[in-house]
């Protein structure tokens, strides 16, 4: 009798080792999980401030730096295109 109570004692504490095993990597796998979706929202936050600077400069290069070929406001070309033009034109009926 004894050595059946050793034995169910055995396999009881056998099964609590594996439930605590699984209990324990069931929990590990939410942190995990959680801790990626975290990883995951920095990176989106992160790309999309990156984006908005980007925006921002193309913007601000198109407003400040873009090369005046066209004089938006008139519509109508820049007096250093139209010279350019005139003496592409002269070269060519010469």
């Amino acid at each position: 009798m004894m050595v059946l109570e050793i034995v169910a004692v055995g396999v009881v504490v056998d099964w609590l080792e594996i439930v605590v095993v699984v209990m324990v990597i069931c929990l590990l796998e939410i942190v995990l999980v959680v801790v990626v979706g975290l990883l995951e929202l920095v990176v989106v936050v992160v790309v999309g401030l990156l984006e908005i600077v980007v925006v921002v400069v193309v913007v601000l290069f198109w407003r400040f730096a873009r090369p005046r070929a066209f004089d938006l406001q008139v519509g109508k070309p820049s007096v250093d295109l139209q010279r350019s033009i005139e003496c592409c034109v002269f070269l060519i009926n010469r």
